[in-house]
């Protein structure tokens, strides 16, 4: 079953049950988790394109809503790159559409 859960929710829940005060030797131990990838992943540093990723998921999510989750991923990259005024690849715009479920 830990096969299905993405490593990003484990590492969130390993942190908020530390913060309870649960040991992270443990909690990494029965994740099956290297403590190590733990500690990397709470001290990493966003990119600039990881930044721009969740700029440009806000957007969809408006987009779509105000939609009323007609559009999928070509008309949605179509009204991004005209609203936004760039050129976004729509395998990116499909990507993370699918990153969140649309």
């Amino acid at each position: 079953m830990l096969h299905t859960i993405k490593k990003e929710n484990l590492y969130t829940a390993i942190k908020e049950l530390n913060q309870i005060g649960y040991p992270v030797v443990l909690l990494c131990k029965f994740s099956g988790i290297a403590r190590s990838s733990y500690y990397k992943w709470l001290n990493k540093i966003e990119s600039k394109r990881e930044l721009e990723n969740k700029f440009i998921v806000n957007q969809i999510i408006e987009i779509y809503e105000e939609v009323k989750g007609i559009y999928g991923y070509r008309r949605i990259t179509m009204n991004l790159n005209r609203r936004l005024n760039k050129k976004y690849n729509h395998k990116r715009i499909y990507r993370l559409m699918k990153s969140i479920n649309l």
